[in-house]
């Protein structure tokens, strides 16, 4: 996201208040999410259970930043019984990488801020 997200808004409160209300606006209405690539986080279900932001700015601070809440819908449940050994990776594009060269046993946990 690069601060573009307000630009493109309908200028409806009811929409504005929802946004932050799930954490996508912060209080003042700009992105939580700016500077980052943004994933979605899905559930078994195929429904989003929350964003995984990854900062591409090292100077703009926090590299990992997901929407306030629980921690749910990621999970490798099939790497723990068909694999000798776990690789524990410290976020989810991380996991994501090693699991696209073929690492199937491979695990995310949620960041140094998750």
């Amino acid at each position: 996201m690069n601060g573009s997200l307000k630009k493109i808004l309908p200028e409806d409160p009811a929409v504005i208040k929802t946004l932050k209300t799930l954490g996508i606006l912060n209080a003042k209405g700009n992105e939580i999410f700016y500077n980052c690539v943004v994933f979605p986080i899905y559930d078994t279900d195929g429904a989003i259970v929350n964003l995984y932001g990854r900062n591409i700015d090292p100077a703009h601070g926090v590299s990992h930043l997901y929407l306030a809440g629980s921690r749910s819908g990621l999970v490798n449940r099939q790497a723990v019984p068909r694999s000798a050994s776990i690789i524990l990776t410290e976020s989810i594009i991380d996991a994501v990488t090693l699991y696209d060269q073929g690492f199937t046993n491979v695990i995310p946990a949620y960041g140094v801020n998750g």
